[in-house]
């Protein structure tokens, strides 16, 4: 989530069908909201997996990952952004969150099946 100002979250959401009630739920929010939001977003998965490292991974690929179809049509739209790279498969967001972040083989498995599940609401 943070790899975007609001205002591209924003536009999506008001432009497009999101997938998640997740997404329903952070994308609409004006930037001083979704900051606490995504904090809260990285404690709670840290929580959860006791890893800062997973934690912020997953809040990078898996808004790409579940909301590809609206981040596709918006971009489609709009022109690309870098920071919004199509993702299509849990594969491909793998390959994002390794390529960025350094995660342990067991990470990495969490990781992946946290992708797996749609992602609970925020």
């Amino acid at each position: 989530m943070f790899q975007a100002p609001a205002s591209v979250w924003n536009a999506i959401a008001e432009t497009q069908t999101l997938r998640t009630a997740w997404a329903e739920q952070m994308f609409p929010l004006p930037q001083d909201e979704m900051d606490v939001a995504v904090k809260g977003e990285l404690d709670r998965v840290e929580a959860q997996t006791g890893s800062k490292v997973l934690a912020a991974a997953y809040l990078v690929v898996m808004p790409l990952l579940w909301e590809a179809e609206a981040i596709r049509a918006w971009t489609a739209q709009n022109g690309p952004l870098a920071s919004l790279p199509p993702v299509e498969s849990v594969a491909q967001a793998m390959a994002i969150a390794q390529g960025d972040y350094l995660l342990t083989p067991d990470e990495a498995q969490t990781l992946r099946a946290m992708l797996l599940a749609p992602p609970p609401e925020s």
